[in-house]
């Protein structure tokens, strides 16, 4: 079936009006200052697009040395060497065992008001900003969360996605910056949010040397659509513009929801832009099998980070196991030769020009 034009806007989750007004700039003040201020007064501070970078340095920085960490980060531990090609990796977190979790009532979601008042966050546009509580990785790989202000599930908007490529593009700076979103699939939290970190995923680093076969379905000057399937990595990679990722990831989106083998289910990971150009992966997921069974750890839960390469176990050892079970993961994929679509797409004309495109693609 091939992809009908657009022709209305459809169903968005729209980031609602920020609970802090937007700041106007205050040449005469540091950011450090302003931060400073906004959180001896409250929990969340607002920031404009180009301080971004340096904002998120600050709250990391905060939260280092106001021991809201605590001994959280101890043992974590990297290892190397997993899945049939060697490329996937474990990240060992021992201390990460217990999650609060919100499923749609909003009465006490840790993403809504995060409950250690010790916590501060950044405002940005109808977003909020946390470190995470219970980070993979290090405090210097600063893993934070990107959340709705307002308590909203979990779903794909061309608004949402927009906002997040601009956070990806102004956070960044020198450094890498991979974010990624697990939807419905694999996700701890109704609340919506995505989470960004600072290092490149093992898929990423595949495709840096060369080592993914990517197959291109649509080469435009705007951009390409490609697919992979190899080993445990199957899905699609958009690289382009803005406006080009943003209409591709909605036709794909609108086609996986309404595929009976996934229906709805999907992970997103934004890898570092290349030259200029945003890489999003979506990555399909089988509905009748989201928790793989992963040998002694039983049925699990895989989010997008899982996915993209980096096996989280909340462990100080790897399970004997761990390395045979991980052949499972292709039990909770669907490789996109399954789409019967796939051979039919049609780039979408336009992305509908409703009001709230219009501002997205500004």
């Amino acid at each position: 079936m091939s992809v009908p034009s657009p022709t209305a806007c459809p169903q968005a989750v729209v980031p609602p009006s920020p609970t802090v007004a937007p700041r106007q700039p205050t040449p005469s003040k540091s950011l450090a200052e302003i931060l400073s201020r906004a959180w001896s007064l409250g929990r969340v501070g607002a920031v404009l697009d180009r301080e971004l970078t340096t904002a998120v340095d600050l709250l990391m920085q905060t939260h280092v040395k106001n021991g809201f960490f605590g001994h959280y980060c101890d043992g974590m531990r990297r290892v190397q060497g997993f899945g049939a090609d060697g490329s996937m990796e474990v990240a060992l977190v021992p201390m990460r065992t217990q999650i609060p979790i919100a499923r749609e009532s909003s009465c006490q979601c840790p993403l809504c008001s995060p409950p250690n008042d010790v916590e501060k966050g950044l405002a940005w546009r109808g977003y909020q900003i946390w470190p995470n509580a219970f980070p993979y990785l290090p405090t210097d790989q600063q893993h934070i969360l990107l959340t709705s202000a307002g308590h909203r599930g979990q779903a794909f908007s061309t608004q949402l996605l927009n906002d997040v490529l601009d956070f990806q593009a102004f956070t960044a700076g020198s450094r890498p910056l991979t974010m990624f979103y697990n939807g419905t699939a694999g996700n701890s939290q109704y609340h919506l949010h995505w989470q960004a970190v600072r290092e490149t995923v093992p898929l990423e680093r595949l495709i840096a040397r060369g080592a993914l076969c990517l197959t291109s379905h649509v080469k435009e000057a705007d951009g390409e659509l490609s697919s992979f399937d190899q080993g445990s990595y199957a899905g699609f990679m958009v690289s382009g513009n803005k406006r080009f990722v943003c209409a591709w990831a909605r036709t794909l989106v609108q086609h996986l929801k309404s595929d009976p083998l996934t229906q709805g289910a999907y992970n997103m990971g934004l890898l570092s832009q290349q030259n200029g150009n945003f890489r999003l992966v979506i990555v399909p997921r089988r509905a009748a099998c989201l928790k793989p069974n992963l040998g002694s750890l039983g049925p699990r839960g895989v989010g997008a980070f899982n996915m993209l390469g980096t096996q989280v176990l909340p462990k100080d050892e790897i399970p004997a196991d761990f390395s045979d079970a991980l052949t499972h993961l292709r039990d909770t994929l669907v490789p996109p030769c399954e789409f019967a679509w796939l051979a039919t797409l049609k780039a979408p004309a336009k992305l509908p020009m409703c009001e709230a495109t219009q501002r997205a693609l500004v």
